[in-house]
């Protein structure tokens, strides 16, 4: 697990979209096991990496559909659903509110910022990408959720790549392996 750290604006969230594909370099290239990322279809990259920002969108229909969106041809039973909503520390929540076929209404009203971000990273985790990037990911989750969170993240990172962009360094580091601070880099 890597975290990636700086002040606002100085370039984190745009090496994320680098390494998403979302943006193309203007110069140089990135390379991904030792191959050009240019070189790697959309397809491979929806299929080996989740990107969770801190703006998390979730859509109207049942906890169930949100979970499992996006995530064909991946386990989507009930059983790993429910799995990585324990990850996430949305089990609870979603339990409440009647359970993985209770109803997210329309913009998500009924949800705090908060469970927004708890069910999409449990969207993230549902396929076990190779590579899971977290830009301010849980932002809007409470301390302790938020610490319980990395907790499992870090065994769950055991056999991928974690790349977490924070402002809360603090609260993560005895999870990470490394840290990038951008900031002593752009001096």
């Amino acid at each position: 697990m890597t975290a990636i750290t700086g002040r606002s604006g100085i370039g984190k969230s745009t090496l994320l979209n680098l390494l998403t594909k979302l943006y193309e370099p203007e110069q140089g290239s990135i390379y991904l096991n030792e191959e050009p990322l240019s070189d790697k279809s959309d397809e491979f990259i929806q299929q080996n990496m989740s990107y969770v920002t801190q703006d998390s969108f979730v859509f109207t229909g049942t906890f169930y559909s949100n979970i499992i969106y996006g995530n064909q041809g991946f386990d989507t039973s009930e059983e790993r659903v429910v799995e990585v909503l324990k990850a996430t520390e949305a089990l609870e929540f979603v339990m409440n509110k009647g359970g993985l076929h209770g109803r997210v209404n329309e913009k998500a009203t009924n949800l705090s910022g908060g469970q927004r971000q708890k069910l999409v990273l449990a969207r993230a985790l549902l396929k076990r990408p190779a590579i899971l990037i977290l830009d301010e990911a849980t932002a809007n989750i409470d301390k302790e959720s938020e610490y319980t969170i990395f907790r499992n993240l870090k065994d769950i990172c055991k056999n991928s790549t974690c790349i977490v962009i924070t402002h809360k360094l603090g609260l993560i580091e005895e999870f990470i392996d490394d840290k990038i601070d951008f900031e002593a880099l752009n001096e």
